[in-house]
């Protein structure tokens, strides 16, 4: 059973040589995807989704409104604020252990005075609670917690613990956290100072740290990915709707050189065409003839003939002791469809009716059936 679906199938891919290198082709495309996305094991992902000034609109004068925003009660010069989305991408979730460095981003030129943690309570209480102090004040709403964007006045507060902002000031690192797979948290920065641009550092074990630079959509490695895979898959399509549909012959048929035609039935052509063709393919030094001029025309060729390089089809039997010197052997069947015209009001006949119309026995169609109308019947078809 096995060695049958082994040879069939080595037979296949002998006959679709290019079906089968696009095939393969396609195969290792997905499985050096999916080896690409298992091996990523954990990735944080983290995105840049807003760095910019808190300053009124150029159409409205200072006279009218003024912006200050304070943080620990003190007035924050040239505030920006800094908005991050980080993401857990890999395979693996991630835990606190995994870190070997912390993660830390850096402002530079820029002073961060404030920060928040928001869209993960776990995250944000797990920050929060990094090395506090026994007693922890209530958590406070974001802004509150970043500094009051006010006409005037603020009111002091403490950092949480588990956020540091180290020396000059320009770099912020967060203590270890556990972050689920395809979860997320967004971390919110104050910041002193009209300078632009976040960089990020950490280490994970059997992971990585990766910037997003193409938004919410599929990243480059996955658009390059599902091109190849496009592409594949369409070359695939193509070579096996519009290549050959000859096969190569199986392994046990003996390659003869030399010529030979094949004449007769026409119902026959389009196979003897294909058989023939795929003959000359694997047998180099063989030429096969198609003529297909009819049955009669073919057996009686071959008898008057006595070619010995040809080879007659006949669609059917031929009449009782004409061609005494040829020797026929049945090597298919062909299938006929049978016509009536539709005032007859004919819809089924049984293989005796149509004998006994074809042979002439029945010339009028209420002597097939008496409930059939008085009608001459007038057989269309071929003289063979």
């Amino acid at each position: 059973m096995l060695s049958s679906l082994l040879r069939e199938f080595g037979n296949w891919i002998a006959g679709h040589q290019e079906a089968f290198i696009a095939a393969i082709g396609l195969l290792g495309a997905i499985v050096t995807w999916g080896l690409d996305h298992r091996l990523r094991r954990r990735q944080l992902l983290y995105r840049v989704q807003m760095d910019t000034g808190l300053h009124l609109a150029p159409g409205i004068r200072q006279s009218v409104a003024e912006i200050a925003v304070r943080v620990n009660g003190r007035e924050v010069t040239d505030p920006t604020v800094a908005l991050i989305r980080l993401t857990n991408t890999g395979s693996l979730p991630i835990r606190q252990e995994d870190f070997i460095r912390p993660l830390s981003f850096t402002f530079k030129g820029r002073t961060v005075v404030g920060y928040e943690v928001a869209e993960n309570d776990e995250v944000a209480n797990q920050l929060a609670v990094e090395a506090a102090p026994p007693a922890q004040p209530p958590r406070e709403s974001i802004w509150s917690r970043l500094g009051d964007v006010i006409f005037g006045g603020g009111k002091p507060r403490d950092p949480d613990a588990g956020i540091s902002a180290d020396p000059p000031n320009d770099r912020l690192v967060l203590s270890t956290f556990d972050l689920e797979q395809r979860k997320r948290f967004k971390l919110l920065v104050v910041l002193s100072g009209n300078d632009k641009g976040v960089e990020a550092t950490t280490a994970l074990r059997n992971g990585k740290l990766v910037r997003d630079l193409a938004g919410n959509g599929p990243s480059r490695r996955t658009i390059i990915y599902g091109g190849i895979v496009a592409v594949l898959v369409g070359a695939l399509v193509a070579i096996v709707s519009l290549g050959p549909t000859t096969r190569k012959a199986t392994p046990d048929v003996t390659c003869v050189k030399g010529t030979i035609t094949v004449v007769g039935s026409t119902a026959f052509r389009p196979a003897v065409n294909e058989i023939a063709a795929d003959y000359e393919h694997t047998c180099p030094g063989a030429t096969i003839t198609v003529n297909a001029t009819g049955s009669v025309a073919g057996i009686t060729e071959l008898e008057t003939g006595k070619h010995t390089d040809e080879i007659a089809l006949y669609d059917g039997s031929p009449p009782s002791g004409a061609y005494a010197d040829l020797t026929g052997e049945r090597v298919a069947a062909v299938v006929f469809a049978v016509v009536v015209n539709v005032s007859t009001d004919v819809h089924n006949l049984t293989v005796n009716q149509l004998q006994d119309i074809f042979s002439g026995k029945d010339t009028n169609w209420n002597q097939v059936s008496s409930s059939l109308p008085n009608l001459p019947i007038t057989v269309v078809g071929r003289d063979s």
